[in-house]
């Protein structure tokens, strides 16, 4: 019997991160992986509100104006917790 293999959802140190201290600085390739909205829901359905703040490398230079610039800092922050476990 073959196991079937989960679809890999939000990783194990973001919602490390959430939990003990509120914010998690995540990566230009998890908002290229799953979006802001879906990463969003997705972390809804794990017990966490949260909110993308994008903070942008002021050294970097960029051509043209992108909504997620790869150099930038993605720093999600936890609105308010809906499930609490133990």
């Amino acid at each position: 019997m073959k196991k079937i293999k989960k679809e890999r959802s939000v990783p194990k140190w973001v919602l490390r991160n959430l939990r003990l201290y509120g914010n998690c600085c995540c990566g230009y390739d998890l908002i290229k992986k799953y979006g802001e909205k879906k990463l969003l829901e997705k972390l809804v359905k794990f017990g966490f509100e949260c909110s993308l703040r994008v903070v942008p490398d002021p050294d970097a230079r960029t051509r043209r104006k992108m909504k997620y610039p790869p150099s930038a800092y993605y720093i999600l922050e936890v609105d308010k917790v809906l499930i609490t476990n133990k």
